[in-house]
């Protein structure tokens, strides 16, 4: 699921006598009973709501290749102010709407990992020049952020470090200016009490389950 621009290609076609239009085109010639009223989320002011349509349609790349999606459309509704968004997603032709509509925000999501994986992790600090080089740093940095985020969820408090004094990542304005050798390092000391932990934990597993055996 993506977000894609008013003048993304679409057709309605397979073949190649359909015409290439461009998708606020589309969405706009549909008939306005066809789109649904949905909420999606609750906000500090009440449940965000819409207008939606889904349309089962090709996306045509520049060569011509046409590829089977859906093209989904957002407007505001009665007496709403908003500009309209389209998005495009490759879900089974049996996805309902609802599922479809659900999926569109989570790119806020993605854009707050971005932040906070620069912020916290050291995303944008790699300065190498090799792709493999990149995709361990990368690797390193997901890795990272999803037991972190796994850690703080669970727990309900920030992550600390093995001797239990203090966080791992501690609140300060100075956050960006930690070396990257120090974020690793940290990560891995986390990494390793965490494997350390869930060894424990399934070691005693093993000899419960013996026992009972």
């Amino acid at each position: 699921m993506v977000a894609v621009r008013a003048n993304f290609s679409v057709t309605l076609g397979r073949g190649q006598e359909s015409p290439v239009r461009r998708a606020d085109e589309v969405l706009a010639a549909q008939p306005l009973q066809d789109w649904q009223t949905i909420a999606w989320s609750e906000g500090a002011k009440g449940w965000w709501r819409a207008k939606f349509l889904a349309l089962r349609c090709w996306r045509v790349d520049g060569d011509g290749t046409r590829h089977v999606g859906w093209l989904i459309g957002q407007r505001p509704g009665r007496g709403q102010h908003g500009d309209w968004k389209h998005f495009w997603s490759d879900f089974p032709a049996n996805t309902p709407l609802a599922v479809l509509v659900e999926y569109a925000p989570r790119r806020h999501w993605v854009e707050q990992y971005h932040e906070e994986a620069k912020t916290e992790l050291g995303w944008d600090q790699y300065q190498g020049r090799r792709w493999d080089g990149f995709h361990r740093h990368a690797i390193t940095v997901m890795l990272s952020y999803s037991f972190w985020s796994g850690w703080k969820g669970g727990s309900g408090s920030t992550a600390k470090g093995a001797d239990g004094r203090g966080p791992l990542f501690p609140p300060r304005p100075d956050r960006r200016r930690v070396p990257l050798p120090e974020v690793h390092r940290r990560v891995s000391e986390w990494l390793r009490c965490a494997a350390i932990g869930e060894l424990i934990t399934l070691d005693l597993i093993d000899r419960y389950c013996s026992r009972k055996l």
